[in-house]
């Protein structure tokens, strides 16, 4: 299954740049927030979150990476790369696979949507299918409210559901894990923002029972500091 996506999605890749080159303008995006938090004598952490595309407004080719660094060891590593078709003018629909380096190397197919839900908010729901035949959702929201035509807050919120217990993840059927916050940013340029975000992560249900039995936490609430750039 993983591998029949691999090929479907170097298909859609070589035919995503030949098709946009011919019928549309193609442009190019990336952007990543990288933040740190609880430096000195307390657990170091740093995390980032940071995609790229390329493409026009039919179709695209995306990269995405998000993990975090706790105090000398990398906890978490995910790469994605991408192919994306627009449904509407609001929604985008993606294939294509996810590597997971850290905690354990892992491949999965990926199914999903982007775009915007009512009141503007930005969603990313995906479908994570691993070589190990198990499968989870991801759904992702954020919403910016300006005070100012610089200073912003932005609430979030990304949860996940397993479709069935994964032992080796210390996952289990059901809401997993939950995490949330708000941020507060201040545009110095538009290409280049600074922020403060106030972050919780939870664990869920079973998924919290199982955590509290591996030694890990089942609560972290953690203020972090940031910067959010991009360019064209």
């Amino acid at each position: 299954m993983i591998r029949s996506l691999v090929c479907v999605l170097l298909f859609c890749l070589s035919a995503t740049g030949a098709t946009a080159a011919d019928m549309e303008r193609l442009f190019k995006h990336v952007e990543a927030d990288i933040d740190a938090s609880n430096w000195g004598e307390a657990e170091r952490l740093v995390t980032w979150d940071a995609k790229a595309w390329y493409g026009g407004d039919t179709h695209k080719a995306w990269v995405k990476s998000e993990g975090e660094w706790e105090d000398g060891t990398f906890e978490s590593a995910e790469f994605q790369v991408l192919v994306s078709q627009m449904l509407n003018v609001f929604w985008d629909g993606q294939v294509g696979i996810r590597i997971d380096a850290e905690p354990t190397s892992l491949l999965y197919g990926v199914i999903g949507v982007h775009g915007l839900a009512p009141q503007f908010i930005e969603t990313d729901i995906a479908l994570f299918l691993s070589e190990d035949g198990d499968a989870h959702i991801r759904l992702e929201g954020d919403w910016d409210i300006h005070l100012t035509q610089r200073l912003r807050l932005t609430p979030f919120i990304e949860t996940e559901l397993f479709l069935q217990d994964v032992d080796e993840r210390h996952r289990a059927r059901g809401l997993a894990t939950l995490e949330t916050g708000l941020q507060l940013a201040y545009d110095i340029r538009r290409e280049i923002v600074p922020y403060l975000e106030l972050n919780y992560e939870t664990g869920l249900g079973a998924t919290r029972s199982l955590m509290r039995q591996d030694g890990e936490a089942e609560d972290a609430l953690t203020l972090r500091a940031g910067l959010h750039f991009w360019f064209n």
